[in-house]
């Protein structure tokens, strides 16, 4: 059976592209665009790839009101379901804010955020009434950093930024996930605190040349090129897990996006026998709790070795005073029902979660048990 993929603003540009690679797969494909002649081109290139390319280029404004109530109209009309759905139009507006004209702004706010909020909800509630479906979101970002930076290698079993043989520090590949370091220097300085020995924690020195000095921001990101870069997991948070590297914020998301789930706080904890360390979560619920469902949730969302072993209910989260998840505490209590009140729940089988008996607990201790 064809599959069908839906590319808004697919005449030019990355959505062409994306074209291109669905059609190269088979897909059935349907473009909504606002030039008719780059629609044409568009099939023309099309059929040169594939000649029995099923192809729907539709002209359509879609910067105006109700323009994805047409499209949902229109693929009724054509009696088509998406399999997938790319969100890929949109315009950005340069210079001042202030002399902007304000009929371009409502026509940019209303392509860039209010088309693609309702064809996500429109789309994804058909989706999910058949169980299978992909939307893609493209979004494009700009930024400029004055600061002189850099992301280097970090070993997570030691929290420490790797040393070499001759001393210094290596930067990462693109792609790859490192420590963020910015340079000390007399453009940028570091104040520091007002305890000496605390400032002093936070510097490195003789990084890649003797002598010179980098403050530790304690981020760890990804190196994305061209000097972009994207958070990952603040040090002492990402674990190593069965070989792998865990982020926390990426199994918190997936656990944020399972409904009843209000909170989600994640960490690694040791168990015996065991390498490195497997994660646990410390959930606020809205209602109750279905291990069985959760257990699945997270196997379509997250790799195996990220997946918590531990949960830990809690009627709420505790932070800091300065707002952050008291993470230290909850590492240091563990799985151990002699110093945690709250239910504790253990993935027992890959099928499900289940509330940890004295049994459950005795083979983990014992190290007969590792996940």
């Amino acid at each position: 059976m064809t599959k069908t993929v839906l590319i808004t603003g697919g005449a030019g540009g990355i959505g062409r592209e994306f074209c291109k690679l669905f059609n190269a797969d088979g897909y059935r494909i349907i473009v909504f665009s606002l030039l008719q002649d780059e629609l044409d081109a568009l099939g023309h290139d099309l059929k040169a790839q594939r000649k029995d390319v099923d192809y729907r280029g539709v002209q359509m404004d879609l910067s105006q009101p109700g323009a994805a109530e047409a499209i949902m109209q229109w693929l009724d009309q054509q009696n088509l379901e998406l399999d997938v759905l790319v969100n890929n139009v949109g315009f950005g507006m340069m210079g001042e804010h202030v002399e902007q004209d304000s009929q371009t702004l409502e026509r940019m706010l209303t392509l860039n955020n209010i088309l693609l909020s309702k064809l996500c909800m429109l789309v994804g509630a058909r989706m999910k009434a058949r169980g299978e479906g992909k939307i893609m979101n493209i979004g494009s970002l700009a930024g400029f950093c004055p600061m002189p930076f850099a992301v280097v290698e970090f070993d997570n079993e030691v929290e420490q930024p790797t040393r070499h043989a001759d001393g210094h520090l290596r930067k990462v590949a693109t792609g790859g996930t490192g420590l963020l370091i910015t340079e000390v220097t007399e453009r940028t300085p570091f104040d520091g605190y007002t305890d000496p020995k605390a400032s002093e924690a936070k510097l490195l020195r003789d990084v890649f040349t003797p002598g010179d000095c980098w403050f530790n921001t304690g981020d760890l990101v990804r190196d994305q090129g061209f000097r972009h870069i994207q958070f990952v997991d603040r040090v002492g948070d990402t674990f190593r897990g069965k070989g792998e590297n865990v982020a926390t914020t990426e199994v918190e998301a997936a656990l944020s996006s399972f409904t009843g789930v209000e909170q989600a706080v994640v960490y690694g904890v040791s168990v015996p026998g065991a390498e490195g360390r497997a994660g646990m979560a410390a959930l606020t619920l809205r209602g109750t709790l279905d291990g069985g469902a959760l257990a699945r949730h997270l196997a379509e969302c997250l790799p195996v070795y990220a997946i918590p072993l531990f949960l830990r209910l809690r009627d709420d989260q505790t932070t800091t005073a300065t707002f952050k998840y008291r993470k230290v505490e909850l590492k240091r209590e563990a799985f151990d029902p002699e110093q945690v009140s709250d239910p504790l729940w253990i993935r027992w089988t890959s099928e499900a979660y289940v509330p940890m008996t004295a049994e459950h607990l005795a083979k983990v201790q014992s190290g007969e048990w590792r996940g």
